[in-house]
């Protein structure tokens, strides 16, 4: 485990000494910047430098190795942080708001960040020019981010530019008969990328108790959809439990109380002994056992 703060500079070296190699073959994730590309005297191979503009947990992800020296995969890294405030990063999911709105193109908020996002209306699945989707100023968008400068406004899509459908992208609402209830929740942008990890489990354990919809955004934003007030209320309480949930309590097998910020200080300290990595930290955090979401759940739906 490595731990960086602001301003620390890590290397990427070649992925095959014998193949080239660019900086461009290096994903670079949240609270790293790309640096200066360095290659050796007499080889073709170049070290990738990264910025780090953030403190925490340096994480990477290889290429996995197919033998006879091919690699499957993209080289990549990020930095693993505890934060509220989100910073938009293309390919990432998020849930955002119109507030405001031309002919051809919605404004939105990220409600967790400063910026404001364009979203062209011909951005939906089977949007053309003569039959555009009529949203208001107010309404509730599930989108990806495409195109994130730093010197423009970060642009939104609601559809999938490899399959060319919408996927679950697009308007959040009950339904066309306006049944169920509907709420949105503000959670960690570490929790909210742990639970877009395809495998984890919270929230299809909790889809075991009762039936409801959810929306989560890579800027903490958490829709929920259920057919009463209560099952709504239920996924919001599992949601702070697991967010107050810390790493040493999830490997001891015991639940904890304590506040986030008291839980993330203790994270980092006990995570040392444990020796996890940010891949590892990703894919533990918020694994509420499964006896408290059925506590919780009978507190609030029963």
């Amino acid at each position: 485990m490595i731990r960086v703060v602001p301003g620390d500079v890590t290397t990427v070296p070649p992925s095959n000494a014998g193949e080239p190699s660019s900086s461009s073959a290096v994903r670079v994730g949240p609270g790293l910047l790309r640096g200066v590309s360095m290659s050796t005297r007499g080889a073709s191979a170049t070290t990738t430098q990264l910025v780090a503009t953030k403190a925490g947990i340096l994480g990477a992800v290889r290429p996995v190795d197919k033998g006879k020296g091919k690699a499957k995969g993209v080289e990549g890294r990020w930095i693993e942080s505890d934060t509220r405030r989100y910073t938009p990063q293309v390919g990432d999911s998020v849930v955002c708001q119109i507030t405001n709105r031309n002919p051809e193109t919605y404004i939105c908020t990220l409600l967790t960040s400063y910026h404001h996002c364009t979203l062209p209306a011909l951005s939906f699945e089977g949007a053309t020019k003569r039959s555009k989707p009529n949203l208001k100023i107010g309404t509730l968008i599930y989108a990806k981010i495409i195109q994130a400068d730093r010197h423009s406004e970060p642009e939104l899509t609601c559809v999938d530019p490899q399959t060319g459908k919408a996927d679950g992208l697009g308007e959040l609402k009950v339904n066309e008969r306006d049944e169920g209830i509907c709420r949105i929740y503000n959670i960690s942008l570490a929790l909210a990328s742990s639970l877009l990890v395809p495998s984890h489990p919270l929230l299809p354990s909790l889809s075991t108790q009762f039936p409801f919809e959810a929306a989560v955004g890579h800027n903490g934003i958490v829709w929920v959809r259920a057919a009463t007030p209560r099952h709504v209320v239920a996924v919001g309480k599992v949601l702070e439990a697991a967010g107050e949930l810390s790493i040493p309590s999830i490997l001891t097998g015991r639940s904890s109380t304590k506040s986030a910020t008291a839980d993330m200080d203790v994270d980092m300290q006990s995570l040392d002994g444990a020796g996890l990595s940010a891949q590892e930290l990703v894919k533990l955090r918020g694994r509420l056992p499964e006896q408290d979401i059925v506590r919780i759940v009978q507190r609030y739906v029963n």
